[in-house]
C-alpha cells in the first residue's frame, strides 16, 4: 500500500484504533457504543496526526527516491501540516 495511495493512513490509523476497542471489549461485554465510537475516533486522529504523518518526515528523501506515496511526498508539507493539526484537533476535541 505504500506505493499505492496515500491514504494508507486512514487503513493504518482504523487498524490500530481497533486495539483499544478489543481491550474495553475484554474487560466489559456490553460497553456503550457511543464510548467505542469516541474511542475509535480519538486513536484514529492521533494516530494519523501524532504518529503516522510525522513518522514520514524522518524518511522523506528515501521515499521521494522510491516514488512512495505518502501524505507528505504526495501532498507537501504545507498541507500534510494541515492536516496533522487538523488530526490532532479532532483528538483533542
Amino acid at each position: 500500500m505504500w506505493k499505492i495511495s496515500p491514504f494508507r493512513s486512514l487503513v493504518s490509523g482504523a487498524v490500530k484504533s481497533c486495539g483499544p476497542l478489543a481491550a474495553v471489549l475484554a474487560v466489559d461485554p456490553e460497553p456503550s457504543l457511543s464510548f467505542l465510537l469516541l474511542l475509535f475516533l480519538w486513536f484514529f486522529f492521533w494516530e494519523i496526526g501524532g504518529q503516522n504523518i510525522p513518522n514520514d518526515w524522518a524518511e522523506i528523501e528515501q521515499d521521494r527516491q522510491l516514488h512512495a506515496k505518502t501524505i507528505l511526498v504526495h501532498y507537501g508539507a504545507e498541507k500534510a501540516v494541515r492536516i496533522i493539526v487538523g488530526s490532532l484537533a479532532l483528538a483533542l476535541g
